[in-house]
């Protein structure tokens, strides 16, 4: 069974709190890895998931607790279809931030 976003959010969505700030590159991706750095200003519980723009689930980044400082992860995304997708990032169990990934 698929699992979906339960939650209305969009891109727009402005950023809730400070204790996260988000950067993706490369934005456009074309050579199948992402990376995404996280600079967390306090210790938080941290979640990123990539959705397809329907809602669907497609895959658990990270969910666990982070300290301060820089966080970095690299996706590889050569599974995906040419596409747009969002990455939701959650902090301390509420949403933070969306961005916007492009898979050229």
């Amino acid at each position: 069974m698929a699992k979906y976003h339960d939650k209305k959010v969009s891109i727009e969505d402005e950023e809730k709190n400070s204790t996260a700030n988000i950067f993706v590159f490369p934005n456009p991706i074309n050579n199948f890895l992402l990376t995404v750095n996280v600079n967390i200003e306090k210790f938080c519980n941290l979640q990123m998931s990539l959705y397809d723009l329907n809602g669907k689930l497609l895959q658990e980044i990270f969910t666990g607790a982070v300290e301060s400082g820089l966080f970095i992860r690299t996706i590889e995304t050569g599974h995906l279809a040419r596409g747009v997708y969002l990455l939701d990032v959650w902090v301390d169990g509420e949403f933070y931030a969306a961005e916007k990934i492009v898979v050229d």
